[in-house]
């Protein structure tokens, strides 16, 4: 096959190979468009990867099928590597493989380096290490998708340098990952699902995480003037120790997730390391239910910074806040505090929950019809918030899918196309 690349052309080719080959090699050598299949079995050496594709030609490296007696098998028994380190690859995607338990602090995934890297549809399970990290030097457009990571004994998702000077992960996809278990060997570990480091940015979006041992998702915001970290349309269930969702400084919009049983809060904002970022943090539409501690805790906020606390649906736990402090500072609008009014939803003792809005409700049209640039277009299934919108990440409406949430299982598949408007258009500026 070819194709024609500005006056060039370029010739793809599918290459299959097997446990016994060079694989290795195999992939380095391969040329924009190329197709690798890794056919069954266990691959048990690690590989660095620079392999380089094009834009619109990247190099594809798959098992023959997601079916589990056709993948490849990635199972590195050692602990002197990562399973697979990408070394300045671009244009890549790796698809469909199996990444069996590695040893304590040996990633599956690490991005030294790489742009326009795309992981999907694989299973990570019991992985010692990060199971896909990019906190070494710069990354940008990295997408992970469609993924599942169970039982793992380390932070999932690591993008980005903590002090944010000396690596940045930028324009990142995330999202319809399923994230259930980190357990960290070494306890000092903090064991989140997913985090995203000062000035590192971008969507996190329509994940499922379960039973972390710290926040299901943290973004530690920017010093910069970064564009904001977008987290919505996730069910976050049990963490352990933390909140379901931390928001360490802005800019970030967390909208229409759903977030049950956590330890610290459904979703905490957190002052870390006293850094003075929360500025432009909005929290909309979210639905926060049975949580420890209270439904939303805020810190570090004041009345100038542009931060928004609107229409959230809260049933805290019994003895707890809806929001800690009471009446905190910025635009604080149509919050429902589901504990003082009559029954908010229908089901929220026993898996799968039922979180939609109880027809005769408070939560019903109570967010009214607005044109504030942080109202969201639709609600956690991709429905549209046509007319008065309802309060919390569900908005109801006449269908027969199947809403219910929780249960081991991942959230339910969105019914219509993605109407949210992309970040430039969000009207979220630095103030």
């Amino acid at each position: 096959m070819s194709f024609s690349f500005k006056s060039e052309v370029v010739l793809a080719k599918t290459t299959n190979i097997g446990p016994s080959d060079a694989w290795c090699d195999t992939i380095n050598r391969a040329a924009p468009g190329d197709e690798i299949v890794l056919g069954p079995g266990s691959y048990t050496t690690p590989c660095w990867i620079t392999a380089r594709g094009l834009a619109g030609f990247p190099i594809l490296v798959r098992s023959q099928s997601k079916e589990p007696s056709q993948q490849a098998v990635f199972a590195y028994p050692g602990s002197t590597a990562n399973v697979l380190e990408l070394r300045n690859a671009a244009h890549l995607v790796l698809r469909a493989f199996y990444f069996a338990p590695t040893q304590e602090g040996v990633d599956a995934v690490r991005i030294w380096k790489g742009n326009d890297i795309v992981i999907e549809n694989n299973l990570f399970q019991g992985i010692g290490g990060i199971s896909v990290s990019a906190n070494t030097y710069d990354g940008a457009r990295i997408t992970i998708r469609d993924n599942t990571f169970r039982n793992l004994k380390a932070t999932g998702l690591y993008f980005g340098c903590h002090n944010g000077v000396d690596c940045h992960a930028t324009d990142l996809v995330i999202e319809r990952n399923l994230i259930d278990g980190v357990t960290p060997i070494n306890q000092r570990e903090i064991g989140y699902g997913l985090e995203i480091k000062l000035n590192s940015y971008g969507s996190v979006k329509d994940n499922t995480i379960y039973r972390t041992k710290g926040p299901g998702i943290m973004t530690y915001g920017s010093n910069r003037g970064d564009p904001a970290s977008v987290v919505e349309g996730n069910y976050i269930e049990g963490s352990l120790t933390e909140g379901g969702i931390v928001v360490g400084g802005g800019l970030a919009i967390i909208r229409n997730n759903v977030l049950v049983g956590n330890h610290y809060g459904g979703i905490s904002v957190q002052n870390y390391g006293s850094r003075n970022l929360q500025q432009n943090v909005w929290i909309v539409h979210n639905t926060v239910c049975n949580n420890k501690d209270s439904g939303i805790n805020l810190q570090g906020w004041n009345a100038e910074s542009n931060n928004v606390l609107a229409f959230n649906a809260i049933l805290p736990s019994s003895g707890t806040p809806a929001l800690r402090p009471a009446a905190p500072p910025g635009v604080v609008v149509g919050n429902v505090n589901c504990s003082l009014s009559s029954p908010c939803f229908g089901n929220t003792t026993l898996p799968p929950y039922d979180l939609w809005p109880v027809s005769t409700g408070p939560l019903i049209d109570a967010a009214g019809i607005g044109t504030q640039p942080w109202r969201p277009l639709d609600d956690f299934m991709g429905t549209l918030r046509n007319g008065a919108a309802d309060v919390g990440a569900f908005e109801r409406a006449s269908l027969s899918v199947d809403h219910r949430i929780g249960g081991g299982n991942p959230r339910p598949p969105r019914i219509s196309v993605d109407h949210t408007p992309p970040l430039a258009s969000t009207g979220l500026q630095l103030q």
